[in-house]
Formats: structure tokens, sequence, C-alpha cells
């Protein structure tokens, strides 16, 4: 009703009625409701000015739908959108296209001088146009030659954060399947530029205290960069294994790391909780980045036969289908590399996969636990 409401007053006439104007912008503040409000005022003669408000104030889907109804009227506007319109709670990359437009990119790369926050808001619309996995961004954008090589000699003298360094090094990457004319030219610049040794020092020092917030930073740039870190992933995932199972990837390549984890994670992780039984749940209800860090363990015990029996039950019990589904992946490549069957691999994952298989709710699953089921 109240998203119903928001759309009648769009047939209305608004320009005189303050109150009703305040009270839809307070609306636009709970991200439900935003695009509504947007939709509604945008054609008032203030509503350009309401919308520049609601930016300033919303994040995630609101601030992207906000960004892009709002008109670049003003120096002020402009200059907001190179500054700060283009980071959201969602993806970047939704907005590099809009603000590199709206913000008028180009010859703001041009200008004299630049403050750290300028530098900032226009290395995230460079590092966001790069990224056309959800929009289209670089590849459209039709000053793009001439703007990276304007970025990257601003990035010569204003780089300085790990983040930046993240960002040039999603550049490097970007550039080396290139086709753009210049794509030499800015592949040497880039390279310069990541190549410093500073930034390996920078990187170790993050390295050195895994609490802190930087260090995913440090660690995608260190590996990208050839560095020997992996010690120092190891110690961040023994120090906060739940924090961080997303580096698991990495560590289960080494088989002693692998086999401390497995032990770790059985003992942290709150296994019989987790196993709450039968369900058909995409995500899991509760205990959120532990049923996370499963189906990242998950994806590596299928390379260490009869390790991780416990967690591997657990997927097998757990109410989130595609963690059952990844339990039998395991079952099936731990069968494979051993040429056994699962009842004489693991008698007890055997009993428990005939007793789930009997109450499966998904077909997939299903069919392919009677698969794993069949003897020779």
């Amino acid at each position: 009703m109240v998203k119903l409401g928001i759309c009648l007053f769009g047939l209305l006439d608004l320009s005189n009625e303050e109150e009703i104007m305040n009270r839809l912008f307070i609306l636009a503040l709970y991200e439900e409701f935003t695009l509504y409000v947007l939709a509604t005022i945008s054609n008032s003669p203030k509503g350009n000015d309401i919308v520049f408000k609601i930016a300033q104030k919303v994040d995630g889907w609101g601030k992207i739908h906000a960004v892009e109804y709002l008109e670049p009227a003003t120096d002020e506007i402009r200059e907001w959108i190179l500054r700060k319109g283009c980071a959201n709670a969602v993806m970047d990359a939704y907005l590099g296209l809009e603000c590199a437009i709206k913000g008028d990119l180009i010859n703001a790369l041009k200008r004299d001088s630049f403050d750290e926050e300028l530098f900032e808001g226009i290395s995230v619309i460079i590092d966001a146009l790069l990224d056309e996995g959800p929009v289209d961004g670089i590849s459209v954008y039709e000053h793009t030659e001439e703007a990276l090589k304007l970025y990257l000699r601003i990035a010569t003298e204003h780089a300085f954060t790990i983040i930046h360094l993240w960002r040039l090094l999603n550049l490097q990457a970007w550039l080396e399947n290139a086709t753009i004319s210049n794509r030499d030219e800015l592949k040497k610049i880039c390279d310069n530029i990541v190549n410093r040794e500073a930034w390996k020092e920078m990187i170790m020092e993050i390295l050195n205290k895994p609490d802190d917030e930087l260090l995913f930073y440090a660690i995608n740039a260190g590996l990208r960069l050839n560095m020997d870190i992996i010690e120092f992933v190891f110690r961040a995932v023994k120090k906060n294994p739940v924090e961080h199972f997303g580096y698991l990837h990495i560590l289960y390549k080494n088989p002693e790391y692998a086999n401390e984890l497995t032990k770790i994670y059985e003992e942290l992780l709150p296994l019989d909780a987790m196993a709450a039984g039968m369900g058909n749940f995409l995500f899991p209800e509760n205990y959120a980045k532990e049923h996370h860090c499963l189906e990242f363990i998950l994806q590596e015990l299928k390379n260490y036969p009869e390790m991780g029996e416990k967690l591997v039950e657990t997927g097998l019990k757990s109410p989130v289908v595609r963690e059952r589904i990844a339990a039998c992946k395991v079952i099936e490549e731990w069968s494979k590399r051993l040429n056994q069957n699962l009842d004489t691999i693991s008698p007890g994952l055997y009993a428990i996969l005939k007793e789930i298989a009997r109450i499966e709710v998904d077909k997939d699953s299903r069919q392919l636990m009677k698969k794993l089921l069949r003897t020779k």
C-alpha cells in the first residue's frame, strides 16, 4: 500500500507541497521505497535537487537507482559524482559508466591538481568500468584510451595505498588482453607503478597483522605479484578460520596445511547444529558464515580421500541443497581415486547416505545419491 501511495503522488503537482516532499524524502531512505520515490519526484520542478539529497544519504540499490535518476545539472553534483557517486554496497560496476559520463570523467582527468578524495573517487570509477560482469563499462566508454593514459599518469604520483595497488593490478590484468591502440604504452606505465619495491614492504607489513582490515588486498596483491606469502595466509586463516575461509582453495593445495585445517574446522564448526536435517534451502537460515566455510572445505576435500569425514557427514545432513550435492561430489571423487565403493571406503558414511537418499527432497540430489549407493 505504501508503494501504491507513493506512485499515486506522481500524478499530482507537488511543486508547492513541501511537507509531502519531505515525507517522500524520508521514505526514500528505506531501500524498499527508494526507487518508487525517485520515479515519483524526478519530474517535479525541484525533483533533481531532492534526488541529489537522496543519493547522498542512501547506499546499495538505493544509491544505484538514485545516481541513475540524478541529472548532472550543476558543478556541485558533477563533483560529488566523481568523488563519491560510484562506490556502493552492492557492486561498484553498476555505476561505473554512469559516473564516468555524468561526472565528466575525461575532463576531470585533465585537471592540474588532485586531492586524495578526488583521486580515490576517480580510481573507483576506473576500476568499476573494468568490471563488465553485470553491465557495460570500459568497452563502450568513448574516451577509454585517453582516460586510461591520463589516469595512469596521475596514479604515478598519487597511488600510495594497498587498495590503489589492488586496483592498478586489476587494470594491469585487463590490459593483458585489451585491444586498444595504446595498450603497450599503458601496460608499460602500469607495470612501472605496480613493480615498485615499496609495495612489497607494505604488503608484508599488513600480512604480519592477520586482523588488519586490509588483509584481503594485501593477500590478493601479494599473490598477483608472485610473492611467497602462503605461510602468512596460513597463519591468518588459523587465527580466524571462519572469517578467512575464502583462502582455503590456496592452502588446500598443500597436503600438510589441508590436514591441519581440516582438523581445525572439525573441532571449530558447530557441526551438530549445522546438520539440521533435510531441507530445500538455497541459503542457510542460521550459521551463515559457518555454512560458507563448509561449502569451501567440501570443494577441497575431493582431493583428499577419507579426510574430513565429519565435514562430509555434516554436508550430507545439511538443510542446504548445494551442500548435500557438494558432499556427494566429495564421495564420488573419493570412489574414483580409490577405485572403491563408498561402503568399502566408509561404512558410516554409506549408512548415512542411504538414509538421506530415502528422504531427499531435491530430485537431482536424490539421483546422485542413488548412483553413489550402487555397488559394482
